[in-house]
């Protein structure tokens, strides 16, 4: 409930320390600002506080406090003085309000303003009232002037409140009056009515001179207004009974406005005329100023050369004053003030810079600008401003430049300021709405490069080295100076684990950091031990995250604004390990993503002993349109997709297992004799799709496939019973159990026993998706005359993916043929579906084959970050059992809830098998948990056997003489 003692800023230019503050905390706008070591991931910020949706109802005896009413009454008087009168009454509902609420702070500018506090009172529960006396209020500087004495005019009158405890009433009045207004003849404030805290009543009372032009602009509420005695009066009520709903759609940041608006500026021009007096006196060249100036371009004769070496000494060198609540006044110290102190606020700064550049014979304007929203052009108002920056004008062109960012070179805003409207205050014309650049003055770019080897015993030795230019740039560099170069070490060993490196580093070398026109430049030595995952025989490249990686069950909301990008440019991530002598590995394939705003590229080799990594994304466009939201999703699915992959690596005459991804990469180990007998057991099978195949099948080949499919189903069936489920032979039985079912309903199609036929059929299509089994399905419902369920099925089966034993042991090659042909013949139009509908999952096929699948917000929230895998175990009667097999100890607590909700996981009738189904869960405390039941063929196998089987090429870098089965992963 701070915001109730802190709604005393009209007429205060709220802090320039806002922008400072995106800066150093990393969270500039756009994908390169992402791409630091150890900043978060991902290329669209978190939508800021106003963005919140509707509010969700909430418990008033579980809030801190609850404000019961809140009154401001704002009198403002025709000479630009005035008075805001307070009323509060505060319910604190438990202790966490008492802390909250037990030490008022009410800020007020001591120069034009006095503060009054009439009383501060407790009504007890009993109705006693405790009120606090004067002796407990204190009237102090603000902390900023220890730091700062030159803003020792702003002052907060501190309040211990007496008796407060939890249940009680807490109520205050206050009254803040200008007795000297900023600007003789006008006054301006801004106002916004509580949202994220609960309120039972808050109103605001405006009381204008009727005669005095006053604009007033109301966002959300709007005000009933009368006229008495030569005044007009404005009342806003408004209640906020609810926090935020956090699961609502978000509203607009960029377009946010306070709830009201007052001003009494006609137009911009007046605002900047305003703000020319206030500064002009301040310009004043005195001789420090000019020795100063001289000093700094000494030997230099072009302007640029002169402004840059101003310039950088002022936003490098001039210590940066950042004020929490307001700097007090609109009117910057003398230039000669800052110089002599060597520190200031945006204003201050700007002065400074703008003066030393007037004594070199070069003009500077200042620009006000709002660092979090877009101008409202229709208020010409100083509320609506909150910093301070700079721009030159240079042969017909603006050269904008910022020295509160101090790391930021000439010409570069950063990304919370580029393309904005702001008001340009020239020296010698009237001031102006101009917009900001949208871009910076150059392509940014971000590249990673590792180089190093990997011994017999998995330790990796190599040297990384990064090169920013932009925003990720900005960032770093604003790091560094926050760092002793002694502690530089340290520093980067942090950057380096937070990046996924969890290694040693040492000899880390950095260039210049206050050598801003340069791209700024890191390396350090990196040795790990056990490099990537070792013990499974698996690495991956030594890369770090792109920025754009979005892990599948992953919740990101549809923001409201389109998704900004940030400048355009591009991220370049390579690496090369050179592997034991011997050792040999399957690199993944790379992949290629296009869109009108980025793209994505990788590509891997295994060549002479060396492994090659390269991971490029390019960004084409600073915003992305909130019509490719989906687009943009599965954009960034992809790119986590293709950099989780992991490669097999295997020593001298030992062949490696198939790559795979580090979720889902669990590895079936079974012996090379194991799994002979696994094909052996399938020879049954794999002779009875061979006579089923047939165009049609002799009676006595159906009757003899018949017999085997029969027959195979019972063995596989009683055996399904014998392997543990935590055991990764049972969860590759499941493809035993599907080939067997589509083996049995296939042949009862053929026999003419639809009933059986379909109860087979249909569970064999649920468990595998295996378009052979989609095929016979589709056949059976054409029988049935059922011809659209018929053509629908084989519109799921055409876009599904094969693969797994099935491919070994079924005719299948030509069943999407097949299909296409059966679809064409009974709809008499050509099959040509497709995974998705025009590039939108939504309604697509793939989404309909997912529904089966996947349970998303299976746990609508929870305190679980982390990932687990299931073994489900399905019996004939409808038994249900689930257990943890591998992941986070912590999710072994959601094992019972996978046995109360259930997948769709049909059983053939009268069947008597254990059917084990492998779940993955995805829970974070944001997104709640996912489930995903993952089909049988994510089991990954060995891949060199003699087996009877069809044979997948082996990659182009394989062994001479190397033979695999390949098994597809899928989703």
């Amino acid at each position: 409930m701070g915001t109730v003692a802190f709604r005393y800023s009209a007429g205060i230019l709220p802090a320039c320390a806002r922008v400072s503050a995106v800066l150093t905390l990393g969270l500039a706008t756009g994908a390169f600002a992402q791409t630091a070591p150890g900043l978060p991931a991902g290329p669209a910020a978190a939508p800021a506080a106003q963005a919140v949706g509707p509010a969700k109802a909430s418990d008033p005896s579980k809030e801190a406090a609850v404000v019961e009413k809140l009154i401001t009454h704002i009198r403002e008087e025709a000479d630009g003085t005035g008075t805001r009168e307070t009323l509060a009454r505060v319910h604190v509902v438990t202790d966490a309000g008492v802390k909250q609420l037990a030490v008022l702070a009410f800020t007020y500018t001591a120069m034009n303003q006095q503060m009054d506090i009439s009383y501060v009172r407790v009504i007890k529960h009993d109705g006693t009232v405790v009120t606090t006396p004067d002796y407990n209020i204190q009237d102090l500087p603000a902390d900023v002037t220890r730091e700062a004495p030159m803003y020792s005019d702003i002052h907060q009158k501190h309040v211990a409140v007496k008796g407060l405890g939890a249940g009680d009433m807490l109520e205050y009045k206050t009254t803040l009056r200008t007795l000297k207004p900023e600007v003789p003849g006008q006054f301006w404030l801004e106002y916004s009515f509580e949202k994220d805290g609960v309120i039972l009543d808050e109103e605001l009372d405006l009381d204008v001179p009727a005669d005095k032009s006053v604009r007033v602009a109301s966002a959300d509420v709007q005000p009933t207004v009368t006229s008495a005695n030569g005044r007009k009066l404005y009342h806003w009520r408004s209640e906020n009974l609810s926090r935020p709903d956090p699961d609502a759609p978000p509203k607009s940041v960029k377009n946010w406005k306070p709830s009201v608006q007052v001003t009494t500026f006609t137009d911009w021009a007046q605002v900047g005329a305003w703000y020319q007096s206030l500064q002009k006196d301040q310009l004043v060249v005195t001789p420090a100023i000019k020795a100063k100036a001289d000093a700094l371009t000494k030997n230099l004769t072009a302007d640029d050369d002169k402004i840059r070496a101003i310039f950088n000494a002022v936003a490098l060198h001039t210590h940066y004053i950042g004020l929490e609540f307001g700097i007090g006044r609109y009117q910057p110290h003398a230039a000669d003030d800052v110089l002599s102190n060597e520190y200031g606020d945006c204003k201050d700064k700007h002065t400074l810079l703008a003066t030393l550049l007037k004594a070199e014979g070069i003009e500077a304007w200042p620009v006000l600008i709002n660092s979090g929203h877009e101008l409202d052009p229709a208020m010409p108002s100083p509320a609506q401003f909150d910093h301070v920056i700079t721009v030159v004008p240079r042969d017909g062109k603006l050269v904008w430049m910022d020295s509160t960012a101090e790391v930021a070179p000439v010409g570069v805003l950063i990304g919370t300021l580029r393309d904005k409207q702001a008001l340009a205050v020239p020296n010698s014309k009237p001031a102006y709405l101009e917009r900001t650049p949208a871009d910076l003055p150059f392509t940014q770019s971000a590249r990673f490069e590792a180089t190093g080897k990997l011994d017999e015993n998995g330790e990796f030795t190599g040297r990384m080295s990064q090169t920013y230019h932009g925003d990720a740039e900005l960032v770093m560099r604003s790091l560094f100076r926050a760092v002793p170069e002694a502690e530089w070490k340290e520093f980067l060993q942090r950057v380096s684990s937070r990046t996924g490196f969890g290694g040693e580093i040492s000899s880390p070398e950095v260039s210049a950091v206050e050598k801003t026109d340069e791209p700024l430049r890191f390396a350090y030595d990196y040795k790990r031990e056990k490099y990537s995952e070792w013990e499974d025989r698996r690495i991956g490249p030594p890369l770090p995250p792109i920025g754009w990686e979005l892990v599948p069950g992953i919740k990101q909301t549809k923001p409201a604004d389109d998704i900004d990008l940030g400048s355009p440019g591009e991220q370049v991530y390579k690496s090369t390990v050179q592997m034991p002598a011997g050792w040999h590995m399957f690199p993944p394939a790379g992949i290629d993503l296009t869109e009108d705003w980025a793209e994505y590229h990788s590509k891997y080799n295994f060549a002479n002993g060396s492994y090659t990594a390269e991971r490029r994304l390019v960004v084409k466009k600073e915003k992305i349109p909130l019509a490719d939201w989906d687009k943009y999703l599965r954009f960034r699915e992809a790119i986590y997709g293709d950099t989780a992959r992991m490669s097999a690596i295997g020593a001298p005459g030992v062949e490696p297992p198939l790559p795979t991804t580090r979720f889902t990469g669990r590895v079936s180990m079974p012996s090379t004799e194991e799994m002979q007998k696994l094909m052996e057991e399938l020879e049954p099978l794999r002779d009875a799709f061979a006579l089923l195949g047939a165009d049609p099948p002799s009676a006595g080949d159906l009757a003899t496939a018949t017999e085997k499919c029969r027959s195979t189903v019972a063995d596989f069936e009683t055996q399904s019973h014998d392997n543990e489920p935590s055991d990764m032979r049972t969860l590759a039985w499941a493809q035993m159990l599907g080939a067997a079912w589509t083996c049995q309903g296939w042949a009862e199609l053929e026999n003419h026993n639809h009933e059986v036929a379909e109860s087979y059929l249909r569970a064999a299509w649920k468990l595998s998706q295996n378009p052979v089994a989609g095929y016979q399905l589709g056949r059976l419902l054409e029988a049935k005359g059922e011809k659209a369920a018929a053509a629908h099925t084989w519109e799921l089966a055409y876009i599904s993916s094969p693969g797994g034993m099935m491919a070994s042991i079924a005719p299948g090659s030509d069943t999407t043929d097949k299909i296409a042909a059966s679809y064409k013949k009974l709809t008499g139009k050509d099959l040509t579906a497709t995974p998705l509908n025009r590039g939108q999952y939504n309604g697509s096929l793939r989404a309909e084959l997912d529904r089966d699948t996947e349970i998303r917000a299976f746990v609508r929230e929870t305190k679980l970050n982390g990932q687990g895998y299931y073994a489900v175990t399905y019996l004939a009667d409808g038994t249900i059992r689930a257990s943890l097999i591998s992941g986070d100890p912590g999710m072994a607590t959601l094992a019972p809830m996978l046995q109360g909700r259930r997948f769709p996981v049909p059983m053939p009738a009268g069947s008597k098998a254990r059917l084990v189904r492998e779940v993955h869960l995805i829970c974070s405390p944001w997104g709640g948990c996912d489930a995903y039941m993952l089909l049988p063929t994510s089991v990954t196998l060995p891949m060199t056997m003699k087996v009877k089987a069809i044979q997948v090429p082996p990659p182009a870098n394989a062994p001479n003489g190397a033979r695999t089965l390949r098994v597809p992963s899928q989703n």
